[in-house]
Order: structure tokens, then sequence, then C-alpha cells
């Protein structure tokens, strides 16, 4: 702390001053300096220092002389919750999330700052109205209750203070920028009762402001590694270092991931324990501490069936997973493969077979049949401790420091959770488990750490500090003075008269200069910083600071274990192929899709073929696009069975039967299909309208094929050796032309893009592989998507397909660079044979076939997380399409 300031603060709190802070972290900061200031003095012994909160010794004084207890934090917002919940009046327009909070917060600044509601409610807005109305049921609840309510504390003790009851002789008042009013008015009643009050620091005992250094910053994530980093090359042993921000709860995440890198960089490694060399004052929801997340998660779980993703966060965290894992994400598998959203406790016990978690999960659900019945708070935290123990939560895990704190934040969330029985009275297991979640998201939870040199604080966490240097970042003109927020339940017009913090841009402004000087005068160097956009907003420095002098940091080296030079540890294989041995090249399966997955990306083809790497699959309600992809080949084959040939399509049409047999093909390939049991018999329907509609929309575009065909086969299986790779694939379908040849047709819902098979790295191989042979005079795509159905390919003659104009007349063959027909059917096979080549000569580094501005080989890539294509730069932007037809 700055020498002189401190002096003075120490010497009061010898002759007995009490000294109430703004926080907490000023109280344990003074305590602290001034028990230090003892031992370097030389005394060993000493009266405790009177530091405290200035609102806990309010509320400790007014307990003190009062019989009647007062009605605060968990339990006030508790009661107050289930007033505003029980309101028939409620607008269903507003958000149920949210209101109880912001209503119970403008009820206290109702008290904090003299606020009164006019008796005439025309003038109130329905929000307002609506307080006007909580707060009278409140506090007749509070009073029928027994209780004295938390807003009411303040005015309570300033009446016991003017009726004489006991105060300190002298008084100071650290760290407060500004007095609401009823901390003024405690105040000025202590005074006039005889008490010496004071504000501390003097403004007169402060250090000379600083002169700023401006630092512009491209983004935010180079702001916090910069920050990172300088902090590193100005610390030396003993020093004191304040990183403030404006906006922490926006930047604590990024610090956090940035900081520990840069100022620990070993932490990072699987399993280390390192000490963290810096503190961040702001904490995180209790909720978001992976202990107490799996706990939430377990008592949130009922009997009936439960989203997926809320089922295996129960069952698959370490706290309750153990070594049955394994167990436990054979069953997830093979419920994301039938494409399942959701499942029940007794179907995921009924699918494990006995096998790993089998036996808790029957305690679990023997639990759950006596969780019917409504209870107390304090019976449900009994009961969900008792579901807990007997499900094998946390059972032979070792837990760590942190996990120690969880544990025990959990225990304090459940004790205070019981005191709501005469608050809430009885209610059900569901209400009991939101009632719980909705305690941990607000508790802030602070991981206790060492004492750090490095603090990283808000604004008002850093008043009444001094430190050697001090660093703003995220400075910017939207933080600095802050936009206003005015509580939506409270007139503007009064929030501005009483001035409200927030409220209006002129008490922002105001606020934000005195902290700005505050900031000046607490190091004799300091920096500040913003970045130049955010969420794409370009963004200047806060006006606040427009007057200092830029400076130019340059670059900063980087201590983090991923951008330092490597160290050998050992040999290992070098880089480059792997050949596909003769033992591994009999097992290989996959078909076409090798060549395709080679073209695409040459480590996907290692990764899925040889490596046998699998994504998890996805989940989603409804048929996923491969699902509905599947439905329509089906569909098609089925189609085609009996209307074998152009003619025979023609004639069904003008028989009027077309319809009737193209929604009985619908109904028939909707029944071959696996349906995820949520699919209700209304989807179905839609479903299979849906398919009626698209195959009547292609059977338009058939008809209009101006020579004949006859349907030769569908869906038939081919073996190719192609470069020495033997591949399976399956033509969608071949047609018999009036007068002669072939076509070759492949199924797309996609859009796919001709152009593609004039690369030597196609994205889709298939009608090249089956064209192989050179033997077909039309190959083409059908593309069956509603609204754009059409024929996408090449033919030798004339109106063949429709939209596809003959070879030699088509843009088509400039693009090719002139090759003729049979020219342009070996670039295909030679093209085939040079991937499969590489293929089998294990040519698999992460080389993406994207195109600039067009990500297209890795947006839907499962593989990202095994290549890190990201960390190589590859990547390309949005997909432009193809449209082409001619």
């Amino acid at each position: 702390m700055h020498t002189k300031a401190f002096e003075k603060l120490a010497s009061a709190i010898s002759r007995g001053a009490f000294v109430l802070t703004v926080n907490a972290r000023l109280t344990r900061h003074i305590t602290s300096e001034y028990d230090n200031s003892m031992r370097r003095s030389g005394k060993t012994a000493w009266p405790t220092a009177s530091v405290m909160p200035f609102s806990s010794w309010v509320a400790g004084f007014r307990e003190e002389y009062s019989n009647v207890p007062a009605l605060t934090g968990l339990r006030a917002r508790a009661l107050w919750e289930r007033i505003v919940s029980s309101d028939p009046l409620v607008s269903e327009a507003w958000p149920s999330s949210g209101v109880g909070r912001a209503s119970f917060e403008a009820y206290r600044l109702m008290s904090e700052y003299s606020i009164s509601l006019p008796e005439d409610e025309i003038y109130l807005t329905e929000e307002s109205k609506a307080l006007k109305r909580w707060a009278g049921a409140y506090e007749a609840e509070l009073k029928r209750l027994g209780f004295t309510g938390e807003a009411q504390v303040n005015e309570e003790a300033k009446r016991l203070i003017e009726r004489g009851a006991l105060i300190p002789g002298e008084v100071i008042l650290a760290g407060f920028d500004e007095l609401s009013p009823a901390a003024s008015s405690i105040a000025a009643a202590l005074e006039r009762q005889g008490s010496l009050v004071s504000r501390w620091p003097d403004p007169l005992d402060l250090p000379p402001q600083a002169e700023a250094a401006l630092v512009e910053c491209e983004d935010e994530l180079e702001e916090v590694v910069r920050a990172a980093r300088w902090v590193r090359s100005v610390y030396r042993p003993g020093m004191k270092i304040g990183v403030i921000v404006p906006d922490l709860d926006r930047y604590r995440r990024s610090i956090i991931r940035e900081f520990t890198a840069e100022l620990s960089p070993a932490a990072v490694l699987p399993g280390a324990s390192v000490t963290s060399s810096f503190n961040v004052s702001l904490g995180a929801p209790l909720a978001e501490e992976p202990l107490v997340g799996s706990a939430l998660a377990i008592i949130s779980i009922g009997a009936s069936k439960t989203h997926l993703s809320e089922l295996m966060s129960a069952l698959s965290s370490p706290f309750f997973a153990g070594d049955e894992i394994k167990e436990i994400a054979k069953v997830d598998l093979r419920l994301r493969e039938q494409n399942r959203t959701e499942a029940s406790l007794a179907e995921f016990k009924a699918l494990l077979g006995g096998q790993g978690p089998s036996k808790r999960l029957g305690e679990w659900l023997d639990w759950m049949k006596g969780a019917g019945k409504k209870q107390a708070p304090g019976a449900w935290a009994k009961a969900f401790t008792d579901l807990l123990g007997r499900v094998g939560w946390l059972k032979g895990r070792e837990l760590s420091s942190r996990e120690y704190q969880g544990l025990a934040a959990w225990n304090k969330a459940l004790e205070g959770f019981s005191c709501l029985d005469d608050v809430l009275g009885k209610i059900s297991r569901g209400e009991a488990a939101s009632r719980l979640i909705s305690i941990a998201r607000e508790t802030i939870h602070q991981v206790e750490t060492p004492d750090s040199d490095i603090q990283v604080l808000g604004l008002l966490e850093a008043t009444g500090l001094w430190f050697d240097h001090i660093r703003v970042i995220g400075c910017h003109e939207c933080a600095l003075p802050a936009e206003p927020s005015t509580n939506p339940f409270l007139p503007p017009g009064l929030q501005a008269l009483r001035r409200v913090p927030h409220s209006t841009g002129e008490i922002e402004l105001e606020f934000a200069r005195i902290v700005s000087k505050r900031l000046l005068s607490s190091a004799p160097s300091v920096i500040v910083s913003w970045p130049r956009s955010s969420d794409g907003r370009e963004l200047n420095v806060s006006p606040l600071f427009r007057g200092c002098v830029k400076a130019i940091e340059g670059e900063m080296p980087s201590s983090r274990l991923l951008d330092m030079d490597p160290a050998p540890l050992e040999d290992g294989l070098p880089d480059g192929p792997v050949p596909v041995s003769e033992p591994e090249k009999a097992a290989l399966r996959g078909g076409t899709s090798i060549l395709k997955n080679q073209s695409i990306c040459p480590f996907r083809a290692f990764a899925l073929h040889r490596l046998y790497a699998k994504a998890l699959p996805s989940t989603e309600l409804g048929l996923k696009p491969e699902a509905r992809g599947t439905l329509l080949h089906e569909a098609m084959r089925l189609f085609w069975e009996e209307v074998r040939s152009s003619s025979a399509l023609k004639e069904m049409k003008e028989s009027g039967g077309l319809k009737a047999y193209v929604d009985g093909i619908a109904t028939k390939a909707l029944e071959g299909a696996q349906l995820p049991p949520p699919l209700s018999t209304r989807f179905v329907e839609l479903e299979r309208q849906r398919l009626s509609a698209l195959l009547l929309e292609w059977v338009e575009i058939e008809c209009a094929r101006g020579v004949g065909f006859h349907v030769k086969t569908t869906e038939l299986e081919k073996t190719l050796e192609i470069g020495g790779l033997v591949v399976k694939g399956k033509a969608d379908r071949i047609d018999e032309l009036d007068g002669g040849g072939e076509a070759v047709i492949d199924y797309k819902t996609g859009n796919p893009a001709r152009r593609d098979w004039l690369t030597r790295r196609p994205m889709e191989p298939q009608l090249l592989v089956y064209s192989v042979d050179g033997r077909f005079d039309a190959v083409s795509f059908a593309r069956v998507s509603t609204g754009g159905c059409k024929f996408l390919g090449i033919t030798r003659h004339e109106r063949t397909l429709p939209g596809i104009k003959q070879y030699d007349d088509d843009k088509f063959k400039v693009e090719a660079e002139g090759l003729d027909w049979d020219s342009l059917m070996l670039f295909w096979k030679e093209t085939l044979e040079t991937l499969a080549k590489d293929f089998l000569a294990g040519v698999c580094e992460v080389d993406p076939n994207n195109l600039p501005g067009d990500d297209r080989a890795c947006r839907y890539c499962e593989l990202g997380p095994l290549c890190r294509v990201s960390e190589l730069g590859r990547r390309g932007g949005a997909d432009e399409g193809d449209e082409e037809s001619s």
C-alpha cells in the first residue's frame, strides 16, 4: 500500500478505530497489511484490527440490538420469487428467467436510494405496477412469518444509532468512490451521535497521478496475450502487479487461459499440478464447477425420458462413471447410431445388460420410486445426499484441492437450500432440483489459491489497492464509461433523480472519471489497452484516456510451451508415407469412398480406412440428412422396379395412376427405414408427403427427356481394380437409351459441381469410377432436391438428358481444354489411378482439398480434432455452390 496513506490508517486502527470497507477483498488486504506492519515493528502480539465490510457491520449491529430476525440472502430471494411466480397477473410476454432477480434488485434499490412509487398508478408501467404489488405481498408475508426484510436493515440500523445504541468512537469508511443514500444516512447518524467519521484514503495523501501509456490491440485475444507477456516481462519478486478489467466477466475465461499458458506454462500439461501465479478476483458460478455440475446433473434426472445429452452429462461424468466409463460410452454410441435424442434411465440400464454401473442405476431407480411425494427443502437435501451416496458418486475418487473446495461449496449450497423450509413449504422433486440449480448458478464460487503478487481485478475490486504496475485492459469507449442500464421495474425518471448507479449516461461518466482518477493514483506506471474491434464493431479507446500518449510495445516473446523450441526426447519414426501392406490391403473396406476421401484429404482417407477412426454420431430431432438420402435412394429403387421404361412412365402418367403409385412408393420406402422412436405418426406422415412430392417433381424431369430409355439396373454393385486398389461400388442406375448407348446416373440431394470432374482431386469421384471403362454415352448426377431437380452431367448426343447439351457443344468441353470424349475418359482414369496409387503408397499428409474462400473439404469433416488442421491455417471461407447446367 502507499506508505503515507497506510501509516495514517494503521495509526487509527491502533487507537481503536473501526474500518468499514467497500468490499471483502479490501478488508482482507487492510488486515493483512496491518498485521505485517505490526510484525515489522517488532511486536509479537497486538489487538485484532477492527476491519470489516460496511454491509457486514450494519447487519451485525442491527442484529445485536433487535429481537426480530432479518430474512436475508437466499431465503429473502426465495420468498420473493415464490410471490412473483404465484402472481396470476404476471405478463406471459415476460421471460420467466430473470424477472424475479431483476424485480428483487429493484425492491432493494427502492430502500437503498429512498425511492417511493407514486400512489396514482396511471404514471406507472406494467412492470412498476407489478413491483408495487409484489412489494406489498412480500412485506405482508414477512410480517406473517415474523421477519424483517433485508431492504429494511439499513433503516433499522440508522434508527438504533439515533436511539443511543453503543457505537464506535471513530469510524473510517475505506475504499468508497461514492456512498449510497442509505450508507450516507448511517454515516451521518454516527456523526450526530458523536462518532468521528472519515473517508480513506484522503486525496491529499495520494501520490501524483501517473501518465498512462496507450496500447492499441487488434482484438481482445491479442490484448489478453499481450497483457500476459507484459506481466512476465515487468514482474520482479516482491512487486505488486494489477491487471484491471472494466468488463471482467467478459474477459475472465480468456485471461485464465492465456495467463496460465504464459505465466505457468507447465500447467497446461496433462495431470500437471502447478500453483497458479496469479489471482482473479471474479469467481465463476458454482454450477460451472465440474464436481458440482455432476451432482446437479444426477439429481435432475427423473424417471421419464430425458434428452440424451442431459442423461450423458450425468452418467459420463468422471465423478459418477469412474472405471465404468467404457460400458457407458458403448450404450451412448448405440443410442446415437439409432439417432435417439432421448432415453430413460430404465432404458439405459436395460441396454447395459448387467454390465458397468447397471447395479448402481438399479439403486437410482429404486430411489426414484420414493421421490414422487412433495417434501420440504430440508428433506430433499437429505434425499439428494442419500441418492448421491447410493449411486456411488465420488466413490473411490481421490479429490484434488479444487475438488475438495467444490464439494465444500456444494454442501454449503445444500445447507442454504435446507433453510428454505418455512419460505417454500413442501415442493416436488423437480422443483427442488430446479431450486438447487438456481442456487448453484447464482452462487459465485471463488477457488481459494495462495496469495499472489499478480492480481486480476474488476474496477470496484481494485478500490483502495496500490501496485507497482497497473495495466487496464478492455478500456474502450463502450466499457469506460459503461453504457447505462436501468432497472426495468423502476421508472427511469425516478432512478435518474435518485442517482441510482448505471441509470443514466451522466452518472456512468461521473463514476468513470472517479475510477480513472483513482487508477492513475494507484501505481507509478499505468498502461491502458483496448481492442480495435470486438463483435464486429470498430472501437476507440475510452474518451477518458484519449489525451494520453500511445506506446509501441513491439513484439514480446512467448513463454507458452507450444511456442518453445522442442527438445529432442527420443527418436521416432520419420515423417512420410506409410505404405499399405499386403495383409492390410486384403482387409481394406470402403469401396469408392476410399478414392473420394483420398481426394478430399489424404489424411482423411488414412484415418477412416486404415486407422478406422470414427466420430461419435450426432443426433437430431427428425431424420438426419444422410437418412433422407438413403430414403430417396430406396424410393427410387422401388419406383423403377415396376416402371422400367420411359414409355411405361408416360403411360402411367396419362392414365392418372402416377400420384397413387408414388404415394405407395413413399409409404413403402418409409416402412423399410429405421426411424428413431421419438418420431410421431404425424411426423412420419409429413415425411411421406415430402418424399412423395419430391418424387413427383423428379418424374417431371424424367418425362422431359428427349430420348426414350429403359432402366437396365438399379443399385448395381461393381468390383473394379484401379491403380492396384480393388474397390467396390454401387451405381444408382444405368439406363439403356433408345437407339443405342447407355447412361449412368447417380442420385444427389446436394449441389454437385460438374467442373469438379476436371480436377486431379474430384470431390465426388463415384461417377468417374463407374465410367472408367468408357462405355457410357451419358454420365450425370440426378440432383433430386425440392425446387431444384435437374440432371447435371455430360452426354455424347443431343437431347439425351434435359438441360444438357451434347458434349461437343457444351461449355464443359471448353473448360476441359478441348478434350474429346475418349480423352476425357482417359483423363478420369489417370486421375483415379493416381488417387489409388497415392493411397496404397501411404500418402497421408493433412492436405484438405479446399479452394480459395471455400473450405469445402473441412466444413463437414469430423476429423478436425485429430488432424488439427486449424493450426495449419489452411481452411477457406464460404461456399458459393455451383448452379451450372450446360
